[in-house]
């Protein structure tokens, strides 16, 4: 089979599947060692150590809201990079 010509919409909808899958594969890769560190205490230690800081009283790290917003911004980055 030759390909002899490529049009814009198909190399657009393969972009699109491309990046998709670039993102779920990092947001994957995200979350789970964020579950891990979890797991062995660390984050606990490192909201004590916020406290300590002065970073405010009751420092909290949320792991669903990093994940949303990390969400937010691999869909607006496979839109930019789809579009370009």
């Amino acid at each position: 089979m030759v390909v002899r010509k490529v049009g814009p919409w198909s190399v657009f909808k393969m972009s699109v599947i491309f990046y998709v899958c670039v993102m779920l594969v990092l947001l994957g890769a995200g979350r789970h060692p964020v579950r891990m560190l979890s797991a062995m205490g660390l984050i606990d230690s490192l909201e004590d150590l916020a406290n300590e800081l002065g970073f405010g009283p009751g420092f909290t790290v949320h792991g669903d809201w990093l994940f949303i917003r990390g969400l937010w911004y691999g869909v607006a980055l496979v839109v930019v990079g789809s579009v370009i």
